[in-house]
C-alpha cells in the first residue's frame, strides 16, 4: 500500500543545504498527497529515495507535519553520503549484554571452583 502511497505523493524542496561537517544534505520538503492521508516516514523514505537515486537507508526522515484538512505535509529529510552507524544507545546496550555475559560466566567459574574444593 506504501508503494501505491509513494506514486501519488509529489514532493516540492522548500530549502536545501549541505552539511559537509556530518556528511549530509538536509531539506524541508512540502510533499502534496492529495486523496490520501499523511504518509509515513517508511513511504516518504522510499519517494526521496527513488527521486535522488540514493539507497534508502542513507535517507532519515526526520519529522512528517500535516495541517488539518489539508492534503500537503512539510517534512524534514536529511540524506546521508554514507549510511549512518549504530547509534550510541545501541552501542551502550551491547556493551551491557558483553558485560552481563562476562560477569555470568565468572561467577560461573567461582562457582566451579568452589565445587571442586567441596569435593576435594
Amino acid at each position: 500500500m506504501e508503494s501505491a502511497q509513494a506514486i501519488d505523493m509529489k514532493l516540492e524542496i522548500l530549502s536545501e543545504k549541505q552539511n559537509i561537517f556530518l556528511k549530509r544534505k538536509e531539506m524541508q520538503v512540502a510533499v502534496d498527497h492529495s486523496n490520501e492521508a499523511t504518509p509515513s516516514k517508511a513511504a516518504l523514505q522510499e519517494l526521496v529515495a527513488k527521486q535522488f537515486s540514493e539507497p534508502a537507508e542513507r535517507v532519515d526522515v526526520r519529522t512528517v507535519y500535516s495541517d488539518r484538512g489539508r492534503p500537503l505535509s512539510l517534512s524534514k529529510i536529511f540524506v546521508w553520503e554514507e549510511p549512518p552507524k549504530k547509534a550510541a544507545k545501541e552501542k551502550k546496550g551491547e556493551a551491557k549484554e558483553e558485560q552481563k555475559t562476562e560477569t555470568k560466566t565468572k561467577a560461573q567459574a567461582e562457582e566451579a571452583k568452589a565445587e571442586k574444593k567441596a569435593e576435594a
